[in-house]
């Protein structure tokens, strides 16, 4: 797939998220090349809600990753966006919720956009990490290790609404 065409599927995607979010299109959303991105902030995405702006790192990344990343900060960006306060007891919430949103939004693009799917994922790396066949890595029969099976809920937001 070329930059072009991996740009059009992005703008697709982000247009779907606003959609989906019940959110304007954030103006301020950068795609980083390089490793230093993710070696200085220990993460592939970043929201600032003082600046409004979404940073997501692209080096050596799957497509569908990277859309996952934006997915999950787009969430962020509408958390902020209704939410007038927050304090650091607030953050395990507010990523739980957006971790949950995204996963959400990728089953619901797959099921919009299937053929796309089908056609980046020729591109993945062939690996068994996420089958479940690889101890820590996906999830597996037993669930995810060192995660108890009954978590502690959240509600979500309501998508479209304040």
């Amino acid at each position: 797939m070329s930059n072009m065409d991996r740009q059009v599927v992005i703008d697709l995607f982000i247009e779907f998220c606003c959609s989906y979010l019940g959110i304007t299109r954030p103006s301020n959303i950068e795609f980083i090349e390089g490793s230093e991105f993710p070696e200085t902030h220990r993460t592939f995405g970043t929201y600032n809600p003082e600046k409004r702006n979404i940073n997501i790192s692209v080096h050596g990344r799957h497509l569908m990753d990277v859309m996952r990343t934006l997915a999950h900060e787009l969430v962020h960006y509408r958390q902020f966006t209704y939410r007038n306060t927050w304090n650091d007891s607030d953050i395990p919430q507010l990523e739980s919720e957006a971790n949950t949103v995204a996963a959400i939004i990728m089953r619901e693009y797959a099921k919009k956009y299937p053929q796309l799917f089908s056609y980046v994922a020729e591109e993945a790396p062939v690996n068994s990490v996420g089958s479940g066949s690889v101890t820590g890595m996906g999830i597996g029969p037993q669930g995810e290790p060192g995660f108890k099976k009954k978590l502690k809920s959240y509600k979500l937001f309501t998508r479209g609404k304040k």
